[in-house]
């Protein structure tokens, strides 16, 4: 009896409730568990990464410019800044006869000066290293196109544009007035439109040392009537002397291996592809 009373003393009616119905509590508690838990890590790593990256974000710095060039540059033109402060003429916006480009500069873009028609004279700076296609092509008034002194990527040859090594003839401005031309020894490659509505431009003489002819470099010369590729030329883009109104010939020289020229009419040496038929030859049939 004295066991049974030490037993009963020990264990209340709560104790022996709460032992006959734990089952039940568990059964209530762990779906309760499941709901208000915290997410598993791994559906967490999202908003971290996207509160990461906008913190390193905003604790980018801003590319800048000095604020006088800022300043001029705002005035005429549409520019692009990079990250390490380059800064790219995309657009001129202005209607001005000479046009110095602002120090600082860094690129002039794919037809920046594009069709300006106000444009005489430009100016470029030393800072540039690099000139898109067709930057000053169509502009019908540019009498010169200038260097710096101190610019290492480019140089002006009686107003016309070259690559610094002499090499690539860029630019001959289209109212220079030429009526004849002879390209420089030296100079392998010749521009895209380089000589683009040079309208004045009856006849010109490529030498040897040009390998290529750029894409339309000779298009709208109205009054070219006659030209002759060298032996050494191994590439010419399309349309090379497209509108030439008054081209009759296009001659090749006869050591050309991947050029040749039938009656005047300008195709690939194993005559599969017609490049160029001047448009002022006319044929009967």
């Amino acid at each position: 009896m004295r066991f049974l009373e030490v037993a009963f003393k020990h264990f209340t009616p709560e104790d022996i409730f709460m032992k006959k119905h734990k089952h039940l509590l568990l059964a209530f508690l762990l779906p309760a568990l499941f709901l208000c838990g915290c997410k598993p890590a791994a559906e967490t790593k999202p908003e971290t990464a996207a509160i990461q990256q906008q913190e390193e974000t905003a604790s980018a710095p801003s590319p800048t410019i000095d604020e006088e060039l800022q300043k001029q540059l705002d005035e005429e033109f549409v520019y692009e800044l990079t990250a390490d402060g380059s800064v790219t003429i995309t657009q001129y916006t202005g209607y001005a006869s000479s046009v110095t480009i602002p120090h600082g500069v860094t690129s002039i873009g794919n037809e920046a000066f594009g069709g300006c028609d106000s444009l005489t004279s430009v100016t470029i700076p030393n800072s540039v290293t690099s000139i898109g296609v067709r930057a000053f092509a169509g502009c019908g008034k540019l009498t010169e196109i200038q260097v710096s002194a101190g610019n290492t990527h480019f140089k002006s040859v009686d107003g016309i544009l070259f690559s610094a090594d002499g090499k690539t003839l860029i630019q001959v401005p289209a109212g220079k007035g030429l009526t004849e031309y002879t390209i420089p020894d030296g100079v392998t490659s010749i521009g895209n439109k380089a000589f683009s509505r040079c309208w004045r431009l009856t006849s010109v003489t490529i030498p040897d040392s040009v390998t290529s002819i750029g894409k339309d470099a000779f298009s709208h010369c109205w009054s070219l009537t006659s030209v002759t590729i060298g032996d050494s030329v191994t590439s010419i883009g399309g349309d090379p002397f497209a509108e030439c109104d008054q081209l009759t010939e296009i001659r090749v020289s006869a050591g050309n291996t991947h050029f040749k020229s039938e009656d005047g009419i300008l195709f690939t040496a194993d005559g599969k592809t017609l490049i160029q038929f001047p448009k002022g030859k006319y044929l009967t049939e």
